[in-house]
């Protein structure tokens, strides 16, 4: 009996139908001409500081998944790199989840002839990144965060599942239990030589620890962007209060409900923040700091229209 298959274009269609009819319905909730009133006092010149700390928090993931790549054997000039993740960034905004890393992960696989490699430093890279995004919340968890306290025992399963999952990454003992049986199913041994690349980083405790740092100030200065946005928007939101419900928000965001976090983002922005602005200021602050990535990302566009990512992705880097 064949299995009923759901068509992904179906899956993609219900994931956009769920967010826009979540954010119709956070609308029908405010008053728009508020919103209005709210976005034409924009301060620009704190918008344009949301823009540089963007960028600023683009360099440093383009510094952390370098310093993966570097340990892999890719080379890969920084400039370079940078202009892959940009581009990945700006075709992230019409994919479903994970579309940003499946690009990056085919750009540098073309470049480097090492699919494998290329690909466990992607997953590598995201796994560090959501390390870094539940440390703060946990912290902010501790410190009592009124907001988050609800979901206290929601983010501490999901931090442990992440840790678990890293350490077992590193497991001699999973690494053969995985050899014994991973080989028996269809696409076992594609699966297990990416787990091997991945098993490889342990002990180089010394890249993983600078990368874990990196991704700490991936998210602080994406907080810094979300507070660079509330300015412009006349809103006034203490910073160590940001720092912990942004990153909390930046994780509900991707969990692939909806098409670039549409509806969760907005709603969430609404829940956390409206103890510190009213709501239709907190719906302003989440569809800016969306804009603020996408305003981001059409340098990612320029790439992409004087060459695409293959262009981006030339033969002069060293194959490692």
């Amino acid at each position: 009996m064949s299995k009923l298959r759901i068509p992904k274009w179906l899956i993609l269609l219900l994931r956009l139908g769920f967010g826009g009819g979540l954010l119709v319905f956070l609308l029908t909730k405010m008053d728009l001409k508020k919103i209005g009133l709210i976005f034409s006092q924009i301060d620009l010149y704190f918008f344009f500081l949301a823009l540089a700390s963007y960028i600023i928090a683009t360099l440093f993931a383009t510094f952390r998944w370098k310093t993966l790549l570097t340990d892999s054997g890719i080379s890969i000039p920084l400039l370079k790199l940078f202009s892959i993740y940009l581009s990945a960034l700006f075709l992230g905004n019409f994919l479903p989840s994970g579309g940003l890393d499946l690009v990056r992960g085919l750009a540098v696989s073309k470049i480097s002839g090492k699919r494998a490699s290329s690909f466990a430093t992607v997953f590598l890279d995201r796994v560090l990144g959501f390390i870094a995004i539940f440390s703060f919340v946990v912290v902010g968890l501790f410190y009592g965060v009124e907001a988050l306290a609800p979901y206290r025992v929601l983010v501490l399963v999901v931090l442990g599942g992440l840790v678990v999952s890293f350490l077992l990454i590193f497991s001699r003992h999973f690494r053969r239990f995985l050899d014994r049986w991973i080989h028996k199913i269809p696409l076992g041994s594609h699966f297990f030589h990416l787990y091997d690349e991945l098993h490889r980083f342990r002990g180089q405790w010394v890249i993983l620890l600078s990368a874990l740092i990196l991704s700490f100030g991936v998210q602080f200065f994406y907080v810094t962007t979300a507070y660079m946005d509330a300015l412009s928007l006349i809103q006034r939101v203490p910073f160590s209060k940001m720092l912990f419900f942004v990153t909390a928000i930046n994780f509900l965001a991707m969990i692939p409900i909806t098409i670039s976090g549409l509806g969760v983002r907005e709603g969430a922005f609404i829940l956390l923040f409206s103890n510190y602005m009213p709501q239709e200021a907190a719906l302003s602050l989440s569809v800016l700091y969306y804009l603020t990535g996408v305003v981001v990302s059409l340098l990612g566009a320029l790439f992409i229209l004087f060459g695409g990512v293959e262009g981006i992705a030339t033969k002069d880097t060293n194959d490692g």
